[in-house]
């Protein structure tokens, strides 16, 4: 609740502009709640100082709950029957976790009331306490909720913060649910498989160590994708160590539009062998797994489920050999956006240790070269490219960047055949040195080049003003 923000900004104008905020519901239907930090326990203290620390402790917190309480019923008194947005925070180490603590329950009691009311419901789950309240929620509580995003972020026991009860839980189960976004959920989705064949959203990410797996299996991803005929967008985190696959009947996802995927899974191939989704136009890949001549990677499959109508494409191009990349641009004649990212893996797996193949040098430079217009005709791939973002550069220099950018601007000005670069985005480890920056800018500067947007974001160029004085001998 932003006391600067609408529509408590808009309360505070006049009395009777206060009186129209006060009355007007659907100014009140979206909230953000972000619970108050708990005292920590001071350590080193006798059990009776100990009680006397805590209670003292606790005192300021009591007043500023009890403050932010009243404030919270109030808004959601507010809000009438209209369909309510809520998203949670809870503090990013609540003490204590492990089902003890009460602190939260007058917030949750304050949200119970106006769960028939919630439409979407974005949470993040650190402590059992509020864990158990939302996985013991049944469906029938919540008629209208359409759109779920729950973060399970508690790594390192997860089996202990959240209850059993999430493997029938109702909030997972509403009849009208649209959109189900999970992150790091600890336990098995097959549950909720079968209810879920009107979602048109759904992603189910991790980010937890090998030990604790939280994405979904080939065959999980199949019966995901074979109930879920109304997907438009789905992004999934694919683990799965076996090595010995059987074909899947074929999937049709007419409606299908965007794709993602984690690649953990040797087997892949045969998931998407099956795969066909002719409207898909976006796709996001990144795999732990190296790829060899005769081992095609999954993204060539995932690419021609698109029939050639793919417009926008997210990879790591380091992670194949060249004769992918080109067989990758020759199947993508009509892109017109692309991210150059690396996915981050912050921990060790069986997969990414076989995945650690150094490209060779200046591999990322000969890819660009690929994209950059010959001087005699012209010719080069992705004609149609005006959106690109480049957050991963590997061994591209700043001059190679330079010339990406000028050989499309100068093309594209001498003829229609190629889209003009609209929005450029570098993300650089480096300090640009002045003569380049001040090329780029004359580019988004020039009036030749119509509504370039163009964002360097680099390292600030270190400062070394000050007084030094000598150093002593």
């Amino acid at each position: 609740m932003d006391p600067n923000g609408p529509p408590l900004l808009l309360s505070r104008v006049c009395r009777r502009w206060r009186r129209v905020a006060y009355s007007t519901s659907l100014l009140w239907t979206s909230l953000h709640i972000s619970l108050p930090d708990q005292p920590q326990e001071s350590g080193g203290a006798l059990e009776h100082e100990q009680e006397e620390v805590t209670n003292a402790a606790m005192l300021p917190y009591t007043r500023k709950a009890a403050s932010h309480q009243m404030a919270l019923k109030a808004w959601l008194s507010r809000t009438g029957t209209f369909p309510l947005s809520i998203s949670l925070h809870c503090p990013m180490f609540p003490l204590p976790a492990d089902g003890a603590s009460t602190c939260y329950q007058p917030y949750l009691s304050l949200l119970l009331p106006h769960l028939k009311h919630l439409h979407a419901l974005e949470v993040t789950l650190r402590t059992f306490e509020i864990s158990s309240f939302f996985a013991k929620v049944t469906a029938e509580e919540v008629p209208m909720l359409e759109a779920v995003r729950i973060s399970f972020e508690d790594i390192q026991f997860p089996r202990h913060i959240h209850p059993q009860a999430w493997h029938g839980s109702g909030i997972l189960q509403g009849r009208n649910l649209r959109s189900v976004h999970l992150t790091q959920f600890p336990f098995t989705i097959s549950p909720f498989i079968s209810q879920w064949p009107h979602l048109t959203s759904l992603e189910i990410l991790s980010s937890r160590p090998y030990a604790h797996p939280g994405g979904v299996t080939i065959i999980a991803a199949y019966e995901l994708l074979s109930q879920c005929s109304h997907l438009m967008h789905c992004s999934f985190e694919i683990l799965d160590m076996s090595f010995f696959a059987t074909p899947f009947r074929s999937i049709v996802l007419p409606s299908l539009q965007s794709l993602s995927i984690l690649d953990r899974a040797p087997n892949l191939y045969v998931l998407w062998d099956a795969l066909s989704a002719p409207a898909l136009t976006d796709i996001r890949y990144h795999t732990e797994i190296n790829f060899s001549h005769r081992n095609r990677p999954p993204l060539l499959q995932h690419i021609s489920c698109s029939r050639s109508q793919l417009r926008r494409l997210a990879v790591d191009l380091t992670t194949l050999n060249l004769d992918f990349v080109k067989e990758c641009f020759r199947m993508t004649p009509d892109l017109t956006h692309f991210v150059l990212e690396s996915y981050p893996t912050p921990w060790t797996s069986p997969l990414n240790i076989v995945k650690q193949i150094l490209p060779p040098p200046n591999y990322l430079k000969t890819i660009f070269e690929l994209l950059v217009p010959n001087d005699i005709d012209g010719n080069c791939f992705w004609r149609n490219l005006s959106n690109i973002r480049i957050s991963y550069t590997a061994d591209l220099t700043e001059r190679d960047l330079l010339r990406f950018i000028e050989g499309r601007l100068r093309r594209s000005a001498l003829t229609d055949d190629m889209a003009i670069l609209k929005n450029i985005q570098i993300d650089l480890p480096y300090v640009l040195s002045g003569d380049i920056q001040a090329k780029l800018l004359c580019y988004r500067d020039s009036e030749k080049v119509d509504g370039l947007n163009l964002v360097l974001n680099c390292p600030q160029a270190p400062n070394y003003a000050g007084h030094f004085e000598r150093c002593p001998p």
